[in-house]
This record gives C-alpha cells, sequence and structure tokens, in this order.
C-alpha cells in the first residue's frame, strides 16, 4: 500500500543522487510477493547479473518460513511457489490475459479479491511442521548460494534482515495468525533473522539488521512484515545513512 515514489528503494536512490554526481546511482526493486530467496537467485542469475551491478542486496525470511515450515525443502513448494511454472495451452492463456488487460484491468482485480484464497497448504499444514535444523539447513544453503553467485560475477552481495511485527504480544500478528503454534512460529522466525547474520558473519559481508533497526509497531508496519509510508521513510532513512557512508557520497 506504499506508491512506488514513497518506497524505500526510490527514496534511496534520490537520495543517493542528491550529491554533486546527479543520475550516477541507480536503486533497483527486485521484490516480488511470493517469492523467497530461491527465487531471487534465479532473477539475479536470469536478470540483474547482465546489468553489471555493483552491489546485490538481498533482504528474505518469511516467505522462505512458509515454504520451508511446510515442506521441508524449496523443491516441494505448491505450484504458485514452486521454482518453475509450467504453462498448458500457452496460447490460449496468452491471449485470455490480453483480453483480461484490455476490456476489464480494474474489475478482475477487484473480483480476485472477493473470491476466497485457497490453502495452498491444506495437504500439509495438518502435519508436523519441520524441525527447525531442516528449515535453517535450506536457508543458509540459499544465503551462501547468493553470495557465491553474486561474488563470482564481481558483484557485492550485502544481507538484510527482515523488519517485523512478528511477536507474540502483537495483537495484529496474534489475530492474523490465528493458530495453535503460533509460539514455533515465532521462535523458527527469527532464528532464521539470526541465520542471516551469522551467514554475513561467516562470509565476511555487510549485513544490515532492520530486524532491530526498525521498531516492531504499527506505527511503522502495517502488518507482521510489510511497511506502511511512515516505515518505507523510516527505512529510506537507515540505508541511505549506510549507502551515504559505504560510498563515500556526501549529502
Amino acid at each position: 500500500y506504499v506508491s512506488e515514489e514513497q518506497r524505500w528503494e526510490s527514496i534511496l536512490e534520490r537520495n543517493l543522487n542528491n550529491s554533486n554526481l546527479q543520475g550516477a546511482y541507480q536503486v533497483f526493486n527486485g521484490g516480488v510477493s511470493g517469492n523467497h530467496t530461491l527465487h531471487s537467485i534465479l532473477n539475479l542469475i536470469a536478470k540483474v547479473i547482465p546489468l553489471k551491478p555493483d552491489y546485490t542486496v538481498l533482504m528474505h525470511n518469511v516467505n522462505d518460513l512458509t515454504v520451508l515450515r511446510q515442506t521441508g525443502s524449496y523443491w516441494n513448494a505448491t505450484k504458485s511457489r514452486s521454482l518453475m511454472k509450467i504453462e498448458t495451452n500457452e496460447t490460449l492463456f496468452l491471449i485470455a490475459r490480453q483480453l483480461k488487460d484490455l476490456l476489464i484491468p480494474n474489475i478482475y482485480p477487484f473480483v480476485k479479491r472477493q473470491i476466497p484464497e485457497k490453502d495452498e497448504f491444506a495437504k500439509t499444514r495438518s502435519q508436523d511442521n519441520h524441525k527447525i535444523d531442516v528449515i535453517e539447513n535450506e536457508f543458509r544453503s540459499a544465503l551462501i548460494t547468493f553470495i557465491t553467485v553474486g561474488q563470482s560475477w564481481n558483484i557485492e552481495p550485502i544481507l538484510m534482515t527482515q523488519y517485523n511485527r512478528i511477536k507474540l504480544n502483537d495483537g495484529l500478528f496474534v489475530r492474523v495468525y490465528n493458530d495453535t503454534n503460533i509460539e514455533e512460529y515465532v521462535n523458527k522466525y527469527h532464528r532464521l533473522n539470526e541465520v542471516i547474520r551469522d551467514v554475513g558473519s561467516n562470509y565476511n559481508i555487510d549485513v544490515i539488521d532492520l530486524a532491530t533497526l526498525v521498531p516492531r509497531s504499527s506505527d511503522y508496519l502495517y502488518d507482521a512484515v510489510h511497511l506502511n509510508d511512515a516505515g518505507s521513510l523510516y527505512v529510506a532513512d537507515i540505508l541511505s545513512n549506510f549507502w551515504l557512508s559505504k560510498l563515500k557520497v556526501s549529502k
């Protein structure tokens, strides 16, 4: 619910370019709803490396946890979160999508929101959740892959922990989560932020600890892991200070 010009990526780019080197810096937002770390690695290989960036920044946690907690592997993900999407009747699908975009571009999203979302993890939700050791090992391997792929192409990787309101005394989070395993979920989520810190330390790369730096309240996040306007400005200020210092850019 934050307009593009008010997202921290856009504000950061403007702040960097307020220096004497107008237009010298570009900041690209590669975030996609529902994507986890392996999706971002595939995007890095397919789309980012050709741009020859100096840095790549990764912030993941909750989407990885959602998949790994239920299935134990990135490769066992449900259809909407799988690593590959195979379209059947691709020509008909493309024609239908073009007609939808042409004839009902605004009505379709409204109608879609009225339809209850299908529980994509219905088959696994009743089973025992996978243990934290399994989840941590998968997540750690994914982070290391991101780091080493970037370094292989002379790109400096940077990790960020995820800002959040995932805590037992947050009324909105508890109400939305609505599960008897909430304490187990909270513990696993924060363990993954710790994995990010640990991997960054082990590989001697920068880690921007937004989980610690951003207050965990409705003043900055409108739900468990998404910023509101004030939160976006707050994060933009943190990251602007980090990058102005790292790049030695004068304000």
